[in-house]
């Protein structure tokens, strides 16, 4: 399904998905991502007072009208609870994460600290893009850069700023994991500005 500029309103990968409105549930509360649900038209995950969790995934426009929800309903708070619910999902991937992925996270941990942090992105980058979308990382001087050029939660989106802080949040997360401490990041571009791609810097 495409929208009128052209762009892919894809069906999400059903883990991510899930994870997604997991974190959202743990972080921001039940009752409230419950009735976010329903004012933006997902009433079919809040059934009887309970979240109920899609076998398939979300629509980008979904992701995006309940990530717009939740930046209204915060306000000025919205940055810092995006960014958290992107760091609970991270950490929800992980628990979903098969034998072999866990196997190939203990193996990271003897790599040199820039090899870590590149095929740590590099794991991200494959479940945000799941089969049909375009996410890549890569190296310009000594910063690691993520282009999300899918961009799900900016589908349909305007804003006078960056947006993806669910994005920002599972790249803190999965690098603090691999790396053991805080790196810098920032979305330098983003698709409701304009850009081709959503771009995030990672300094590490």
């Amino acid at each position: 399904m495409s929208t009128a500029d052209g762009r892919t309103d894809r069906s999400l990968p059903g883990h991510c998905s899930r994870c997604f409105l997991r974190a959202a549930a743990a972080e921001a509360g039940e009752y409230a991502l419950l009735m976010m649900l329903q004012q933006t038209g997902l009433a079919r995950f809040a059934v009887d007072g309970k979240l109920v969790e899609p076998e398939q995934g979300l629509r980008a426009s979904e992701l995006a009208g309940l990530q717009a929800s939740m930046r209204e309903y915060y306000g000025r708070g919205a940055r810092g609870m995006l960014n958290r619910i992107g760091e609970a999902a991270w950490t929800e991937l992980q628990q979903d994460e098969s034998l072999g992925g866990k196997a190939l996270r203990i193996l990271r941990r003897g790599l040199p600290r820039s090899a870590r942090a590149r095929q740590t992105l590099e794991e991200l980058a494959r479940q945000m893009s799941g089969s049909d979308g375009d996410v890549s990382v890569h190296l310009l001087d000594v910063d690691l850069y993520l282009i999300d050029r899918t961009s799900d939660s900016t589908l349909g989106q305007a804003a006078e700023q960056p947006i993806c802080w669910v994005t920002t949040g599972m790249i803190e997360a999965a690098l603090r994991q691999a790396l053991g401490s805080d790196v810098d990041v920032e979305e330098v571009n983003c698709r409701v500005l304009g850009a081709e791609a959503c771009k995030f810097r990672v300094r590490i």
